[in-house]
Parts: C-alpha cells; structure tokens; sequence
C-alpha cells in the first residue's frame, strides 16, 4: 500500500499498548479518499478498457516512547546499558528491569469496495490505491445514458500491527518475548460519478425522402449521444467540405497530484459555423439527471441531442457522411445517398431550360391547356351569378 496521507480527512484514534497490565497509548491515525476513475472529462468517465478507480491510502502511527519524558524512540537496543546500572530504564514499561521495545509496525487494510452501476453490482477488495472496476459493471458502463452514476461504497477497517519485544527477566539477564499487538479502525467512505456511454444514434432530417431541390440542398442531422461530443466532420463524395470542433480541452492538477481533463466549449461554435453553413444546436444541460425514454429495441437511452444542418452544392447522387468524435475519442459516422433534381413542367422542361434527364430532373405531370379553359371559365361564370344574388339581398334587405 502506497502511504499517500490526508490529515483533513483522517480518521484518528489511540492504540493502548499492553504491558503486564500496564498500557502505553499511541496515537494512530488511517485516511481513505476516492480519487476518482482513472478516465474523468468534465467530472464524467468512459467505459475505456483498463479503467480504475484510484484510491489513495495513507497512515500515521506513533511510536513507543521512552518514560518519563518520552523523547526518545523505544527501538532495539535503546535503554540496554540502563538494566543493572540500578536507575530505572526509560523503556522499561511493566517494572520488571527489563526494557521492551517495538520491532516494527505495519498497517494492514482490510476493506471491501461495493461497485454499483443501475442494478448490477459487484463487491471487490481493496488492498491497493488502484482498483479495477469489477467486469460485470464495466460492461453495463458501456450503455450509460450519459446522466448514469457509477456510486463506490468502501467499507471495512484498517489494522495496525505492531512487533514488541516485551523482554522478561532471566538468569542474569532478559530474553527477548517478542509479541504483536494490533488495533483496527473502522472505515467508510463514498463516491459517485457520472458514466458517460459509447452509444449514439443518428437520424436524418432532411432531406427526409433522401430525395430534393437542387437550389436547396440540405444534410440535417439529429444526433442522440451517449456522451458530449467534441468534433464533427461533414463529406460529401469523401471530401470533407466542414470541420466543427465543439469544444477545447486543458489539463488541471488535482489535490491528489492527478492530472484531469477539463473542456472549454470552442468559439467555433458560435457565428463562425454560420459562416460554413451549419446551423448547430446542443442540448447537454440538465440540473437533475434525466430519466430518457428508449428509442430503440433495446434498453438504450441519451442524454445529450445535437442538431447539426448543413448545405452543399452538387446536382444528382451524392454520397454525403457525418462523422463525430465524443470527447474520450469515441467515434461514428452516418453515409447517406442524397439525389438533387431540377423541377420540370409538362414532363419536359426544366426549369433551367435544359434538356430533360430523368436522373437530374423531377418529372411533372402534363396537362391540356384546351381542357383547363372551360373548367376556369365555367368557374368564373358561377361566381358572377353569385355575386349578383348576394347584391340584390344585400340592396333590397330593409335595416332593423
């Protein structure tokens, strides 16, 4: 165990050390704290393989002191010139003119971690500052909604063992008695963290039947995530036509001398997408975690949606890709094939004025301009016999 000490945290406490019947107190004192995972972005951590969770550990323990004045450390051989020399020796703690003293001193934990993430559990112990997140739970991580906690109850003691030479009187001289004593103090501590998962979902907006107007191409997305994003990138036939980084990131110093992550959200969010013709909407905030409903087979929910609409310029099928980072380097992507037409009329004119080509262009139905006529002039007609009705009423209708 790794002595990382923590003395605002610490739990204290005293060791009474037996002698005979005669006891000497020393102070011990043990801190536990949960650093937190081993991967942590904005407070938030990933089902990355090797994940852990680090848990500094730490003690300090007094040592046996000589009497009166407890100044000196009853180690071995301190106070053995003192036994015969009639004055009493400063280690000599049962009176029985042989002094004792500590040999050594260890502490030895004896916890237990519970990991907790929605209804599946596993209990670990914890004998180490790092510990692996136990397998059943890291797999269920990889589906967390992105508002799920992962919650660490450690609970147990911590021993602390030391070896006395408590020294007994024997023909002309003391022999060694060596014995252990030991004093445990109880421990819990607990923690939780918010799980961010692998999954995302795309959904095309528009255009909807994958099919439309050359003068107004559109790649709008939907896209449901499990976890923040921090880049997209836009294709059309391979060639990437928009760059989008959503946020920056920096490096901070934790009190446990950990290196954490930390994301400033990117300027480039702002008008200068407007400028590359996306429109960009990000909904990651919510005050209390969100319970989001499934929107698929399986039992997966998102907690974060973003709305990404995007224009390009090309006439015919085009293969258009949206590609996205999260912010721990998670990837996907979505392809599309989008067909832009020109309009026609009478099934043979475009609307440029050239030639029709049924790839390129959207049919129209035809019509007879010799049948419409009647139609529009019989219609015009029973609106005038209308009208003159509704005027003689209105003429020959005598006021209240």
């Amino acid at each position: 165990m790794t002595n990382i000490y923590y003395a605002d945290t610490a739990v204290n406490a005293s060791f009474p050390i037996g002698f005979s019947g005669n006891f000497q107190s020393l102070p011990i004192s043990f801190s536990i704290e949960i650093a937190g995972p081993s991967v942590l972005v904005d407070n938030s951590t990933y089902p990355l393989p090797g994940l852990m969770v680090v848990v500094p550990m730490g003690y300090k323990s007094g040592d046996l002191k000589s009497l009166p004045d407890g100044q000196d450390i009853c180690n071995e051989g301190y106070g053995l010139e003192l036994i015969h020399s009639g004055i009493a020796a400063p280690c000599d703690f049962d009176g029985d003119s042989c002094v004792e003293y500590q040999v050594n001193r260890t502490v030895i934990p004896h916890l237990n971690g519970e990991f907790t993430f929605r209804n599946v559990s596993a209990s670990v112990p914890i004998s180490s500052s790092a510990v692996q997140i136990p397998q059943n739970v890291f797999a269920a991580m990889n589906d967390s909604s992105g508002a799920d906690l992962l919650f660490l109850n450690i609970s147990g003691t911590a021993e602390f063992v030391y070896g006395i030479d408590d020294r007994k009187p024997a023909i002309g001289s003391c022999s060694d008695n060596f014995t252990t004593q030991s004093f445990s103090i109880p421990i819990a501590i607990k923690r939780n963290f918010s799980v961010s998962g692998r999954g995302k979902l795309f959904f095309l907006t528009a255009p909807i039947t994958r099919e439309q107007w050359v003068r107004d191409n559109h790649f709008d997305n939907i896209i449901l995530s499990q976890s923040e994003l921090y880049h997209v990138d836009i294709f059309l036939n391979n060639n990437k036509t928009h760059n989008i980084t959503l946020r920056t990131f920096d490096l901070v110093n934790d009190r446990y001398g950990l290196m954490r992550i930390v994301s400033n959200k990117s300027d480039q969010t702002s008008s200068a997408l407007a400028d590359q013709g996306i429109l960009l909407f990000e909904n990651k905030n919510f005050t209390n975690p969100p319970n989001p409903v499934p929107l698929e087979l399986g039992n997966s929910s998102f907690a974060y949606i973003y709305y990404i609409n995007s224009t390009y310029a090309g006439l015919g099928e085009n293969n258009l890709t949206i590609s996205v980072n999260d912010s721990f380097l998670g990837a996907a992507n979505r392809t599309e094939v989008l067909t832009s037409k020109f309009l026609s009329y009478d099934g043979t004119h475009l609307e440029n004025g050239g030639s029709f080509n049924y790839s390129t262009t959207r049919k129209s139905a035809s019509f007879d301009v010799g049948v419409l006529n009647p139609i529009t002039l019989s219609a015009l007609f029973v609106g005038v016999i209308l009208f003159a009705i509704f005027a003689n009423f209105w003429r020959t209708t005598e006021p209240f």
